[in-house]
């Protein structure tokens, strides 16, 4: 205000103040924001580094045009809307120059504090959203985790082979060729069960229409779900660990002899079309004209093929013989970490066929981790926001806290001259500090219950959260909102009467 105060007299114009504001506040925001954009790429890198797999191909951090432009928009506006103000606010003072002694000043910074104090409330309730938005990411991960997939992880090994047609013209040639390699395969020191599969859980999808024998003819109206159906060979619901409601699962016989057609239902689609039957020894077939009848050999429990976090949906299993393909995913069990035996089995490979590459071998476990990537991202993301709310809401409070203290050091004097105690004078800025604490969490809460309920569809099995998920947030932000007001009302405590009186502010 002096220093302004001093320009003018000397004969500055209004624009050339506000040209001068702008220019500083400009500086300061292209400053912070070369230090954050520094550290938003730094940060997408550390998100990366510190997931233990691979995300998925299609996401990318890298910073390209669009990430510098959002960054440059941010930097003026945060110069504008934090200087403009300011500036239009000093420019009009002319007349008051450098004529304003401590009274005004005093009255003048208490007006402020008070655009100061909403910010902070703001700081305090942005920081209820983000803790409690984290606390619901947190949960949402942890409840998809704890789903049962209805299927193993630990030691399961899976890659996949796709065969030259060229070379592997017809049925019997395909057949031919994955007896031979599944008996090499399960062959190899370490591997206890191995099996084919057009799909593994969470890779991809063939669907079909199937209807049960004696079912009623579906009405124009009717519409018929699309059943997840999969093709695989003795050995790959053993390796997967899946479990059986009923019957059996396929031998070498099924599908290769005439009238062995076998099927095996998953428990979604036998309680669908055959409800409080035993399905085993019934017959299905597909919906188009001609389809020959399978029979029901067995019944298994549902498997989490989409995703943890996605509704069972009908399906089956047929067996390769009855339906060969040239491509299809090998999958293996072993006792030993199964990334152990990549290099034997591509040996293997190629001395079989050295035109059938190994592709893309994972662990199950790396399957399913990398179908959570993005709910553990969130939750990381909101983590992450709310620390960052929390650091500035810190910041907010003890910076207005501080600011009050000293713009207020004559008024404290005098009260203590007049008797008031160190305890009282820290009980109120205290209080006052904890007000805007107050003020931010009731606003916050109702903030982030209102955020919950319209995005409570994204996460699984969470909801809204509940009392101790906002009890926690609630006794965070008091904590913190302590931390941050002790040490102005510990110095506010400590102002000397004498050295008050004596400096006049």
């Amino acid at each position: 205000e002096k220093e302004v105060g001093i320009r003018v007299a000397l004969g500055a114009g209004r624009g050339r103040i506000i040209r001068q504001l702008l220019t500083e506040s400009l500086t300061l925001a292209g400053a912070g924001g070369l230090l954050g954009a520094v550290l938003g790429v730094w940060g997408a890198s550390a998100l990366i580094a510190l997931s233990p797999e691979e995300p998925p191909p299609w996401v990318s951090f890298d910073p390209d045009y669009r990430y510098l432009l959002f960054v440059a928009i941010v930097v003026g506006l945060t110069a504008i809307l934090s200087g403009l103000a300011p500036a239009l606010k000093a420019s009009r003072n002319r007349s008051q120059g450098i004529n304003l002694d401590a009274t005004t000043r005093s009255t003048g910074s208490m007006a402020r504090s008070r655009g100061l104090q909403a910010l902070v409330v703001g700081e305090v309730a942005l920081s209820v959203v983000l803790l409690a938005m984290a606390g619901l990411g947190i949960r949402d991960f942890h409840s998809v985790m704890d789903v049962d997939p209805g299927f193993e992880t630990e030691g399961i090994l899976t890659f996949g082979l796709s065969l030259p047609s060229a070379k592997y013209e017809g049925d019997e040639a395909l057949l031919q060729f994955w007896d031979q390699y599944l008996a090499q395969i399960r062959a190899v020191p370490g591997v206890e069960v191995a099996g084919l599969t057009s799909a593994t859980p969470m890779g991809g999808h063939w669907g079909q229409f199937f209807a049960a024998e004696g079912a009623p003819e579906p009405g124009p109206e009717d519409v018929s779900p699309v059943t997840l159906n999969r093709i695989v060979t003795p050995g790959y619901m053993e390796t997967m660990g899946l479990r059986l409601l009923g019957g059996r699962f396929f031998t070498e016989a099924d599908g290769r002899d005439e009238g062995s057609l076998a099927v095996i239902l998953n428990e979604t689609w036998a309680q669908a079309n055959f409800p409080g039957q035993d399905a085993v020894g019934r017959r299905i077939r597909a919906t188009w004209d001609g389809a020959p009848w399978m029979n029901v050999v067995g019944v298994t429990e549902d498997t989490k093929h989409y995703g943890l976090d996605q509704e069972m949906r009908q399906g089956i299993f047929q067996p390769l013989s009855q339906v060969p393909l040239s491509a299809a995913s090998v999958v293996l069990r072993t006792p030993l970490d199964p990334v152990s035996l990549v290099p034997q089995i591509r040996e293997l490979t190629r001395a079989i066929d050295t035109d059938v590459p190994v592709m893309v071998p994972r662990t199950m476990q790396e399957i399913l981790d990398q179908s959570v990537w993005g709910r553990k991202i969130v939750a990381w993301l909101f983590g992450g926001f709310a620390v960052m709310a929390l650091i500035l809401a810190v910041g907010g409070i003890y910076g207005v806290l501080s600011y009050t203290v000293s713009h207020r050091r004559l008024e404290i004097g005098i009260r203590m001259a007049l008797g008031a105690q160190n305890s009282q004078i820290l009980g109120e800025v205290l209080r006052r500090g904890m007000v805007l604490v107050g003020v931010g969490l009731l606003l916050g809460l109702t903030g982030a219950y209102a955020m919950a309920r319209a995005i409570s569809s994204i996460f699984y099995g969470v909801g809204t959260g509940g009392v101790a998920l906002y009890g926690t947030v609630v006794l965070i932000l008091l904590s913190v909102g302590v931390v941050a007001n002790i040490l102005p009302a510990r110095k506010a405590a400590r102002v000397s009467p004498v050295g008050a009186l004596r400096s006049g502010e």
